[in-house]
C-alpha cells in the first residue's frame, strides 16, 4: 500500500513539475516573443528620432540665419533713423531761414529756394 502511495505521490509530483516547466516554457516564449516586438519598435522609434533630429537642425540653423538677418535690419534701421535725423535737422534749419525770408521775384525767391533743396539733401 504504501508503495503504490508513493507510487501515486511521484506521479503527481511528476506531473505538478511537468506542468510548471510547461508554464515555464510557454512564459519564456512569450517574452521572447514581445523582445522581438519591442526591439523592431525601438529601432522604428530611433529612425523617426533621428529623422526628427535632422530636421530640428535645420529648422535650428534657419532660425538663427534669420536672426542674424534681423540683425542686419535693426542695424540698417538705426543708421536709417540716424541718417533721417540728421537730414531732418539741416533742414528744418532750412525752413526757419526761409520763414524769414521775403521774396518778391522769383530772383528773390530762388537763394531760399536753393537753400531749402541744399538743406534736404544732406
Amino acid at each position: 500500500m504504501f508503495g503504490q502511495l508513493k507510487a501515486y505521490l511521484w506521479q503527481a509530483l511528476c506531473m505538478a513539475l511537468g506542468a510548471a516547466l510547461l508554464y515555464s516554457g510557454w512564459q519564456w516564449y512569450g517574452a521572447h516573443r514581445d523582445l522581438g516586438l519591442c526591439r523592431q519598435q525601438l529601432a522604428q522609434e530611433q529612425l523617426t528620432s533621428e529623422r526628427l533630429r535632422g530636421e530640428i537642425t535645420v529648422q535650428n540653423a534657419k532660425v538663427e540665419a534669420l536672426g542674424k538677418e534681423q540683425v542686419e535690419k535693426d542695424k540698417r534701421l538705426t543708421l536709417a533713423l540716424q541718417l533721417a535725423s540728421s537730414k531732418s535737422k539741416s533742414a528744418d534749419a532750412a525752413l526757419k531761414r526761409a520763414a524769414d525770408a521775403k521774396a518778391v521775384t522769383c530772383a528773390d525767391a530762388m537763394p531760399v529756394v536753393n537753400d531749402i533743396l541744399k538743406g534736404l539733401q544732406q
